[in-house]
C-alpha cells in the first residue's frame, strides 16, 4: 500500500488528514513544521503520495521537489498551476478541497496506484528535468537581472 505524506497547514487539515489514514488503516506522515532538507528528502523518499492542499500558493520548489521524488502529488486547483499542470498527467488536483472529495481522491490514488504512479512519475521526471533544472533556472535569472 502506498505510504501518504500530508504537508499540514492548519489544525481543520491535522484533523482530516488524521481521520482518513484512520479510516484507511494506514500509515502517514505529517509535516507542521519547517524541515531541513535532509528531513524533507527522507519524508518524500518513503512517500508514495503527497498531499498539498493550500488555499494559495505560488509554483513552489516543495511542489517540484515532489514531482522529482516520484510520488504522486494530490494538490488544490490553483492559478498558479493550471499552465504547468494537468489532472491525472502530471497530479491529482482537487477542485474544492472538503473532506469527502479529498477521501475519494486518496482511495482512487490507492486503487489506481500502478497505473498512476507510471505515468505521473514518467511525467514529472521529464517536466522537472526539462524546464526545472539548474541550465534553465540560472537563465531565467540571468534574463531577469540583465
Amino acid at each position: 500500500m502506498p505510504g501518504i505524506l500530508g504537508l499540514i497547514s492548519n489544525k481543520n487539515e491535522e484533523k482530516l488528514f488524521d481521520k482518513m489514514c484512520q479510516k484507511l488503516n494506514h500509515y502517514d506522515y505529517q509535516i507542521e513544521k519547517f524541515l531541513s532538507q535532509e528531513e524533507l528528502s527522507m519524508f518524500l523518499n518513503l512517500s508514495d503520495i503527497v498531499i498539498n492542499i493550500p488555499k494559495t500558493d505560488q509554483f513552489s520548489v516543495s511542489l517540484m521537489e515532489t514531482m522529482a521524488s516520484h510520488t504522486i502529488p494530490i494538490i488544490s486547483k490553483l492559478k498558479v498551476y493550471e499552465d504547468i499542470l494537468v489532472n491525472e498527467e502530471n497530479a491529482l488536483i482537487l477542485n474544492k478541497t472538503n473532506k469527502s472529495k479529498l477521501s475519494k481522491k486518496i482511495l482512487y490514488v490507492i486503487d489506481n496506484y500502478e497505473k498512476l504512479s507510471k505515468k505521473i512519475i514518467n511525467n514529472n521526471n521529464k517536466l522537472v528535468l526539462d524546464k526545472y533544472n539548474f541550465q534553465t533556472q540560472i537563465e531565467k535569472i540571468i534574463d531577469l537581472y540583465m
